[in-house]
């Protein structure tokens, strides 16, 4: 639904079919980065089908609030990076060639719009749930599976590790040691049956006592959980 006055209904809808006709235009692209340093989707709905894209990057440095939603149909997609804080909904369909996926969710939680932002982050993560190689952060992790709103999110959420039947490595950058990064890797080991690696890297460097408890413990627990995978490789990098 448009929210404005009618003229800027009429210049969102303008801006939608000129840059809807604009990728449309490039049949045989093979990579696409977008950059953002400003709104770029207050209101417009892309449909982005580019049945030759490889390489996808979107990169957004701004917290923006958008209502609008960007469609990325690539069958060809083998490479997806994303670095934005959830602004914008993005749907994925059909990503069948996709084997990496890299996505940093760049942190500004707003409590009112955790639910919104989550469910962008859920249908983000569903669309590239074939993938063999995945990387993600912690602030992804604490939205998709946010304690706090406990419902049909954490349920879908606590789900998707379940559907990961293609993965082979895990990359989990920034960790905390809590237990919602225990809860997400006991069930990516308990389902990922091809996986081979899994590198967890914790969020600093430095030398604190506490911290080194904390990921003490949390490395004690994840040795305990039972992989489905047979030859699976856990590096720690705390």
């Amino acid at each position: 639904m448009k929210r404005g006055n009618p003229s800027s209904s009429s210049s969102s809808d303008r801006d939608e079919e000129l840059t809807n006709r604009l990728f449309s235009s490039f049949p045989y692209l093979e990579s696409l980065i977008v950059k953002v340093s400003h709104n770029p989707f207050p209101e417009i709905n892309l449909n982005v089908s580019l049945p030759k894209l490889k390489y996808f990057e979107f990169d957004s440095r701004v917290y923006y609030d958008s209502s609008g939603e960007v469609k990325l149909h690539a069958p060809s997609l083998s490479s997806f990076i994303f670095r934005s804080y959830m602004s914008t909904n993005f749907t994925l369909t059909n990503l069948s060639s996709l084997a990496t996926a890299d996505i940093k969710m760049r942190c500004m939680r707003i409590r009112s719009q955790v639910p919104e932002i989550c469910a962008r982050a859920l249908g983000l993560l569903r669309g590239i749930h074939n993938v063999e190689v995945l990387t993600l952060n912690h602030n992804f992790l604490e939205v998709v599976f946010d304690p706090d709103d406990i419902g049909d999110n954490w349920d879908a959420g606590l789900s998707l590790p379940s559907r990961m039947c293609h993965l082979k490595i895990a990359d989990i950058k920034g960790l905390r040691g809590n237990a919602i990064e225990l809860k997400f890797l006991e069930l990516l080991l308990k389902h990922a049956t091809v996986l081979e690696k899994v590198v967890l890297t914790s969020y600093s460097t430095e030398q604190d006592l506490e911290r080194e408890k904390r990921m003490t413990r949390f490395s004690e627990m994840l040795l305990t959980f039972p992989t489905t995978s047979k030859k699976i490789i856990i590096l720690l990098k705390f």
